[in-house]
């Protein structure tokens, strides 16, 4: 099941949510979206090959996720070690939901650096 929104009405206990990113590019440019995939667990670990991390610290921060994903599609890395290490691990991907959390620590620490870069500011 999918929905643009974040919770559904009668969804089960059973099922975990997954969230995707959805670009859609009209005439003014690029609009990045998040939509939501509700899947139970086994089938989850079995598209990801082991274990999901822990998808709610992703969750609170998507607003982050999207500007990072617009920042990446620009060619806009953070200047840091781990923009750097963004930058290799995406050579030959797409910052999808599928290297967020494959990458899920690198991902982390980047939205702890951008959440601390804007409460410094």
């Amino acid at each position: 099941m999918t929905s643009a929104k974040r919770d559904v009405p009668g969804s089960r206990d059973a099922l975990i949510r997954l969230f995707h990113f959805a670009s859609v590019r009209t005439s003014a440019g690029v609009s990045d979206a998040v939509v939501w995939e509700w899947i139970d667990r086994p089938n989850a670990e079995a598209w990801f090959g082991s274990p999901l991390p822990e998808l709610g610290p992703l969750e609170l921060h998507l607003a982050e996720l999207l500007q990072l994903r617009r920042a990446v599609r620009a060619n806009r890395y953070p200047q840091t070690p781990d923009g750097v290490a963004l930058a290799d691990a995406l050579k030959d991907r797409h910052f999808s939901n599928r290297f967020v959390l494959d990458n899920y620590y690198l991902v982390c620490r980047l939205i702890a650096g951008h959440i601390d870069k804007e409460s410094n500011q």
